[in-house]
């Protein structure tokens, strides 16, 4: 067996980066066209998303630490999502001095549109289901290995 070359090692990463890339530039798109047609911005369904039916709630701050973004934003886009009839504040039930948002039953009818419209459009979902649970299972394997790196080791550009 040959040794693996440092061209090899860079040509395969190169391709593998490359196509984990566009894949995801072209998700970014179809679910931009979709959140247009839905009348919500990106970082409105960012957060509409987050808030996915039968997930347990997350105090807002923490909503603000997960979407990586100030406190005051998931205020002000609690605010639009709630003028617009998608989500409602409620005290959090394990610590009413926190805040909590809950999708409206028009918000989990929108976060559904979102969803199907999405599966209308992407073509992972031309996948097998089969391919689909291979490729959740690697994404997940890689998410969990992002995971325990150490901090620094991979650093957030955006």
């Amino acid at each position: 067996m040959p040794a693996t070359t440092t061209a090899t090692i860079t040509e395969h990463a190169l391709s593998l980066v490359t196509q984990v890339y566009e894949v995801g530039d072209t998700l970014a798109q179809q679910i931009a066209e979709v959140l247009a047609e839905l009348d919500l911005t990106e970082p409105q369904g960012t957060m509409l998303w987050a808030l996915a039916p039968n997930t347990p709630p997350v105090p807002m701050r923490e909503l603000a630490h997960k979407l990586h973004c100030d406190p005051s934003n998931i205020s002000l886009l609690g605010d639009q999502l709630q003028a617009a009839g998608l989500v409602e504040r409620q005290p959090d039930p394990t610590d009413g001095r926190r805040r909590i948002l809950v999708l409206t039953d028009q918000g989990v009818q929108a976060w559904s549109r979102l969803l199907e419209r999405i599966q209308q459009r992407s073509a992972l979902f031309t996948l097998s289901v089969k391919e689909q649970k291979q490729l959740i299972a690697l994404l997940e394997r890689v998410q969990t290995n992002n995971a325990q790196l150490p901090t620094g080791f991979l650093t957030r550009t955006s």
